[in-house]
């Protein structure tokens, strides 16, 4: 944190999505303790993040890749798991996911 003017400003990156109570703690003056600032803790509900490439998954890639090859005509199942950076779960439109053959 650091000061600004007469404030302290905190900041942080709020890495799981939930329900959390943030505690702030003070040290006292006398420097024998610390004590809770008025208010704390504070209710704060982290949403989750954008869906990510690198947080999420692919359930049923296991079974493809035992497979040394695939018939014609046969369907092929996977499931993604959406996730955001932080591996928290993520939803997307529709629109957003696209699946290629190579």
């Amino acid at each position: 944190g650091k000061w600004i003017d007469e404030e302290y400003q905190i900041s942080y990156v709020a890495q799981k999505a939930g329900k959390f109570a943030l505690h702030i703690w003070c040290i006292t003056e006398d420097n024998a303790g610390q004590e809770q600032l008025p208010g704390s803790p504070f209710d704060l509900l982290v949403g989750e993040g954008d869906a990510s490439a690198s947080g999420s998954q692919i359930r049923g890639l296991e079974q493809l890749q035992e497979q040394n090859n695939i018939s014609a005509g046969n369907e092929v199942s996977v499931q993604p798991q959406l996730r955001d950076q932080f591996g928290n779960a993520s939803s997307a439109s529709d629109d957003v996911l696209e699946a290629f053959l190579d």
